[in-house]
């Protein structure tokens, strides 16, 4: 039995007493992941780590990352933390051109790009 003191009345309490009421709560582990990575983590794992540097002609990326970008935007919930660590380590200190507040966008849309590709 373990013993807890409250130093502003002297009393002591027991540990049963300060347990009140236990909440059990069950949960799908894998819509927990969902939730934390986004439902097409998985996908994105496999275009960040797999096909990034594969070339084109095999399906890749071939290294390009405006070709990653279009792969990218057909996913409705890409794992965004992969997304980051890649540009991090492909481009050490350096910002996204879209984070780059004083570049401007251009005239081509996204779009556009992907269908050129």
């Amino acid at each position: 039995m373990a013993l807890f003191h409250n130093n502003h009345s002297k009393k002591t309490v027991t540990f049963d007493e300060c347990i009140e009421t236990v909440h059990e709560y069950e949960y799908d582990k894998t819509e927990e992941k969902n939730i934390k990575k986004g439902n097409q983590w998985q996908e994105t794992i496999d275009l960040t780590c797999r096909e990034f540097n594969r070339p084109i002609s095999q399906g890749g990326c071939g290294g390009d990352w405006s070709i990653l970008e279009c792969k990218l935007g057909q996913l409705d919930e890409p794992y965004w933390c992969m997304i980051g660590q890649l540009w991090r380590r492909l481009h050490p200190n350096s910002k996204r051109p879209e984070e780059d507040s004083d570049s401007d966008s251009g005239s081509d849309s996204d779009s556009d790009k992907c269908l050129d590709r």
